[in-house]
């Protein structure tokens, strides 16, 4: 199950629950935006909070990389977590 970072646009700190759980975990994230103009929004965003993923291409961009975190485009019906290990997700 993945951890709740949603975004709270009218709070103070409206990263803050990705924050906390970037503080606390230490493998790798990848973000997903629905379009590109939302990804634009995202990094906005974060980097006004001081979060500044690396945009990837997708999943195996990722996968490939060494980035702690990355931010991509892609289509997700629900929030999801997976472990990096050698059979894909």
């Amino acid at each position: 199950m993945a951890p709740d970072v949603r975004f709270d646009t009218r709070a103070p700190e409206p990263t803050l629950a990705l924050a906390r759980f970037l503080d606390g975990f230490a493998g790798r994230t990848l973000l997903v935006a629905d379009s590109a103009g939302r990804r634009e929004v995202m990094i906005e965003l974060l980097a006004a909070h001081g979060i500044r993923p690396q945009p990837v291409a997708g999943w195996p961009e990722f996968r490939g990389g060494s980035m702690r975190l990355a931010l991509a485009v892609a289509r997700m019906s629900a929030p999801s977590s997976c472990p990096l290990s050698p059979s894909p997700c």
